[in-house]
């Protein structure tokens, strides 16, 4: 039974005068007049109107409950009274009361009663009630103030939220969940599984089905998740591609970052590994300075002792080792489902310092050395259905110590050295259309064991040698639509065969800085591209990515030339920040051999 306030006698201690506030169900709520007048623009208008409802004792409100009107009250008594208190600390209400004040608090215009409200509202917000305050939020256009908030804590703890609340969602809530670049799920699958269960839910949404499965990053899945996505697709007669070759450069914060490294103290590899979410909200933390530095937990046994000096890659979510010291064939593979390594067919040449990439779910081995260092322009394909190696067309120039990326389902290299062991600038791209590479516009810089990514349509290097000695402190940005390299900033650190990986259009660069001759410490050097993204995008900006792995060959040393190269003097960009990463549980800190992204839902 809803409580009665007809003869309740006011503790307001104001010698104001008293009028009355009655709910639609006759309640009657005795306030300050004045107070009102003073907070109340609905109350103002009255009486700026001359209305003759404005002059009397008593004002119904037939909108209003007596919830409603028992919050104002409280909320003008305590401004009469001075016994308001100060922005966040006021006592928690009830999700309950706080819906009603925010009904009275709208509907007679007392804004800074809203303001406290809406603070209270966001102190409820968890996994369980997370929907029902997006609700209360979207009746009275909350868009900036909570909306946006409540968002962000879903996409923050997506796997935490049960899928009978995100079904609950809008369509624009929907969207803007699954649009987002930073999202907190174990794989793109969770996401596309997601919509469909949303769509499945209610026959109505089937008209919002394309728009949303078109944000699925169909490139981000395994061979047998986009057949599992066609095969869903058709059925629900839904004529959306999930061609990976389309999107092969986008990414978002799904799935694990793991790091394939050892101990100073211990040269087993371990995978160190941290869910790809929480590591960029980590940097962004650490960049603040609210956080100590990057920390990976310690995953199961990596690749054997025995391995070193490898290329690695990530195909169809299994992680590729391929060559290495002394001069090998030999070729693992990880399975993450089943943790399991297994052995490959071996490459025809014995190959170090290469490039090796993925394109679509086969590999390529590009130039290097071969026994006895000579180098090699030979370039190999590996078909994982058929367990086989096949030569395809050589590059022009053998190279070593070159780096490449994919962009758009063509594979680029860069720089490198030549058999006189002079550093050049070259740039070729392969078509495995036609089997063929074609020469493009060499880099302003001739650069060697040097880091190259691709975001959007365009392709970054950073860092590397420009001889045996000199570091390359710069980088630069190649167009493929125009065939134009530009310069772009100054790194902060020297980069030198250092693992690498791009995400939401940010490098993340894993090396360690030599401090003194006994002390270092591990780091990552992070570039934010989406500036340079935006200068040079004639068409409408987007804020996807690639994530491209860069292999290492152990000997990512950074040493004190940095702090020469970067004094006061020197030229330095925001955009490139350096921060530290260690293991979760110590101090202790960890050389990074390569780093890539999988998907690990299933484990």
């Amino acid at each position: 039974m809803k409580k009665n306030t007809d003869d309740v006698v006011s503790k307001v201690g104001s010698t104001g005068e008293r009028m009355i506030l009655i709910s639609k169900s006759g309640g009657r709520h005795p306030v300050d007049r004045n107070m009102l007048l003073r907070t109340s623009e609905y109350f103002q208008g009255l009486v700026n109107s001359g209305m003759r409802d404005a002059r009397y004792r008593e004002l119904t409100l037939e909108c209003l409950t007596n919830e409603s009107l028992l919050a104002v009250r409280d909320y003008l008594s305590r401004l009469s009274t001075n016994e308001m208190e100060s922005r966040g600390t006021s006592s928690l209400k009830s999700l309950n009361e706080v819906e009603a004040g925010l009904d009275g608090a709208f509907y007679l215009q007392i804004n800074d009663m809203i303001d406290r409200y809406i603070e209270m509202l966001l102190k409820h917000l968890n996994e369980s009630t997370c929907i029902r305050i997006l609700d209360i939020a979207n009746k009275y256009l909350l868009i900036d103030q909570v909306v946006k908030k409540v968002i962000e804590y879903v996409l923050k703890n997506f796997k935490k939220i049960s899928d009978s609340s995100k079904i609950s969602l809008s369509p624009n809530e929907m969207f803007r969940l699954v649009a987002s670049e930073e999202i907190n799920a174990d794989s793109e699958m969770d996401i596309f599984n997601l919509i469909i269960r949303w769509v499945l839910e209610d026959q109505t949404r089937k008209c919002f089905a394309e728009k949303l499965l078109t944000e699925v990053r169909y490139s981000l899945m395994t061979t047998s998740g986009r057949q599992k996505c066609t095969a869903i697709l058709n059925y629900m007669n839904l004529n959306i591609s999930c061609d990976a070759d389309k999107d092969s450069n986008i990414s978002r914060t799904v799935g694990t970052l793991f790091v394939v490294g050892s101990t100073k103290s211990k040269d087993d590899n371990i995978f160190n590994m941290l869910p790809v979410y929480n590591f960029v909200e980590a940097c962004k933390a650490s960049s603040n300075g609210t956080e100590p530095p990057v920390k990976f937990k310690t995953g199961k046994q990596g690749p054997p002792p025995s391995l070193r000096g490898y290329n690695a890659c990530v195909v169809d979510n299994l992680l590729y080792l391929v060559g290495g010291e002394p001069f090998t064939r030999n070729v693992s593979v990880y399975n993450p489902v089943t943790a399991v390594w297994s052995k490959c067919c071996s490459t025809h040449l014995a190959r170090r310092n290469f490039y090796l990439g993925g394109l679509g779910v086969n590999l390529y081995a590009v130039s290097g050395y071969t026994r006895y260092f000579k180098r090699t322009p030979t370039v190999e394909k590996y078909i994982p259905s058929e367990n086989q190696w096949h030569m395809v067309e050589p590059l022009p120039v053998a190279l070593t110590r070159l780096a490449g990326c994919v962009c758009n389902g063509t594979i680029y290299v860069s720089g490198g050295c030549d058999d006189r062991r002079d550093v050049r600038n070259l740039v070729y791209k392969y078509v495995p259309s036609c089997n063929k590479w074609f020469s493009r516009a060499p880099m302003l810089t001739a650069r060697c064991s040097h880091t190259m990514t691709c975001t959007e349509k365009k392709i970054f290097v950073f860092g590397g040698k420009k001889g045996s000695i000199e570091n390359a402190m710069d980088g630069e940005m190649y167009d493929v639509e125009s065939d134009q390299w530009s310069s772009v900033l100054k790194l902060k650190l020297p980069v030198c065969d250092s693992p690498s990986i791009a995400i939401n259009n940010c490098l993340y660069i894993f090396q360690y800085e030599i401090l003194s001759d006994y002390t270092w410490r591990t780091v990552t050097q992070n570039i934010n591209l989406t500036k340079f993204l935006k200068k040079n995008n004639t068409s409408s900006d987007s804020s996807s990515s690639s994530v491209q792995g860069r292999n290492a060959n152990n000997n990512n040393l950074v040493t004190n030339e940095a702090k020469v190269q970067n004094s006061p003097d020197a030229p330095t960009n925001d955009d490139c920040q350096v921060f530290r990463y260690k293991h979760a549980n110590s101090e202790m800190q960890f050389y990074c051999h390569y780093v890539g992204v999988m998907a690990m839902s299933d484990i």
